[in-house]
């Protein structure tokens, strides 16, 4: 009984920990706070409100003036700065990626508690001073406006400075080294690269549709340790749900028939009479649907998003097969 309950004990441990072995996706946001003349100040009360969902989050600087939000989700912010007999500081519109490095120091003007003040920085000064990588970050409102035929979100690599594909559409580069086999892909700090990573193309494990990512950040320089291996990072950061309803219903279609047949079937010629006889293009009628819905399940606290996801594909093809003579 006994060897039981330290099995069920020790398996219990190991699930908890599991996290802790996974990359994690939230974001960090430090700095120091001191007064104008320089002086820090301790029991600052610092509160990070994401704008979307409303959940606060509430730290204290210490007594080195410092403080730090070690696990925020990543989203829209307001931080704030107040402490008694001060004026209180509010840096509005931070922007926190997938898993990025946040620095912003406080300067606490003396004042009366009513009087506040409040200062809007760009996100983009913020990600040039708190990563040394190399790439881009693409919100969910620009994943969504970027347009995308295959309705793959993975396909707008192809757009990223830094990033080479060569006309085999097979092998390419990232910052001028190979992308054979060294490209780390994660979606929600979990390995999401395909069986063959970059075997044709970059590979995901599973399909990112524009209606399921929240963000996307594509790294082409040399990666942070914690990223792990390789020279090129793609990380996908799933959708969340925020204290409004909101859905979206989307029906794609492709049929090649409203495309024009290629220069090489029009220049075809028939064997026997040497007459013009242009070889059909393949066909392909496909159906893509996606519905999504998100919303709070108790408002500030609790949020829920779904999405689902159809294709149905329907091919024809030409084959140009080599038949044998009676007399071969």
């Amino acid at each position: 009984m006994r060897g039981v309950f330290n099995a069920t004990v020790l398996s219990l441990s190991l699930i908890l920990s599991s996290p802790a072995f996974s990359q994690s996706t939230s974001a960090t946001v430090s700095g120091t706070i001191g007064d104008a003349t320089g002086a820090v100040l301790p029991g600052v009360e610092v509160t990070a409100t994401n704008d979307a969902t409303g959940v606060v989050t509430v730290v204290l600087s210490n007594e080195a003036g410092a403080y730090n939000f070690a696990s925020l989700l990543p989203g829209v912010y307001k931080v704030s700065a107040a402490l008694p007999g001060f004026q209180t500081r509010t840096f509005t519109g931070v922007q926190l990626g997938n898993a990025e490095k946040v620095r912003l120091n406080f300067t606490l003007q003396v004042g009366t508690q009513a009087q506040s003040v409040e200062v809007t920085i760009a996100a983009d000064t913020l990600l040039a001073t708190s990563s040394s990588s190399i790439g881009e970050v693409l919100s969910q409102q620009r994943v969504q406006d970027l347009p995308m035929v295959s309705n793959n979100v993975l396909d707008l690599y192809r757009l990223m400075p830094g990033i080479r594909v060569n006309p085999d559409g097979v092998s390419g580069s990232f910052a001028g080294l190979s992308a054979f086999g060294t490209v780390n892909m994660q979606r929600d700090g979990v390995d999401a690269a395909g069986g063959a990573r970059w075997g044709s193309n970059a590979n995901s494990a599973t399909y990112m549709s524009p209606d399921l990512i929240g963000e996307v950040r594509m790294i082409v320089a040399p990666v942070d340790a914690e990223l792990g291996r390789g020279n090129a990072q793609i990380q996908f950061l799933t959708r969340s749900g925020t204290n409004q309803f909101r859905g979206t219903g989307v029906w794609s279609v492709r049929n090649s028939a409203l495309d024009a047949n290629t220069w090489n079937n029009n220049r075809q010629v028939d064997p026997r009479t040497g007459a013009w006889s242009p070889t059909k293009p393949d066909w392909s009628n496909n159906h893509q649907f996606t519905g999504s819905l998100g919303g709070p399940i108790v408002k500030n606290k609790t949020f829920f998003f779904a999405l689902w996801d159809s294709l149905l594909v329907n091919n024809r093809t030409t084959p140009n097969s080599i038949v044998l003579t009676p007399s071969a």
